[in-house]
């Protein structure tokens, strides 16, 4: 699990909270609080991270950078979103094979959109134990854009949720 909060005052209170779950409800996570104040990892500069280790019993304060996922620092405004409409357009040309649109009413440059979802993606395969650390996360989900693998689950998980009774 990553769970993100919008101020680092609350990251230690909410991890120590995720640490208390009984019965193993939560074997490991990850709350993030980017430096700006986002909820998520952020792409322009830190992030503050409490690892959340329930086997282990503890919670462990660290910072990153996307230098630490091999990925550049971006500007937020690069990343920004805009109308429904215009966020699936770039959700389609980022993570369908092939896909391009001529219809999107905002230039925006995918590059650092994509190390954006990167860096995010990134942290949900290390913390699911999936990927070893955070450039073996990057380099995971960067397979998963290019064999369009991820746009298979996002496909398959439109379909559940649409027939879902």
């Amino acid at each position: 699990m990553v769970l993100g909060v919008a101020s680092k005052e609350l990251g230690s209170t909410f991890a120590h909270a995720l640490l208390k779950q009984k019965n193993g409800a939560i074997r490991r996570a990850l709350v993030v609080c980017g430096a700006e104040g986002l909820d998520e990892f952020s792409c322009a500069g830190s992030t503050h991270v409490w690892t959340v280790d329930s086997a282990a019993g503890t919670v462990t304060e660290s910072t990153v950078t996307p230098e630490d996922f091999g990925l550049p620092v971006h500007s937020l405004s690069t990343v920004i979103g805009h109308s429904a409409k215009e966020n699936a357009e770039v959700l389609k040309t980022l993570l369908k094979p092939g896909y391009t649109s001529a219809n999107r009413e905002v230039p925006i440059d995918i590059g650092p959109v994509r190390d954006f979802v990167l860096l995010n993606a990134s942290a949900l395969l290390v913390v699911s134990g999936v990927a070893s650390d955070w450039k073996d996360g990057v380099q995971r989900a960067r397979t998963s854009i290019e064999n369009g693998r991820a746009w298979e689950a996002i496909e398959a998980f439109r379909v559940s949720s649409t027939t879902a009774a």
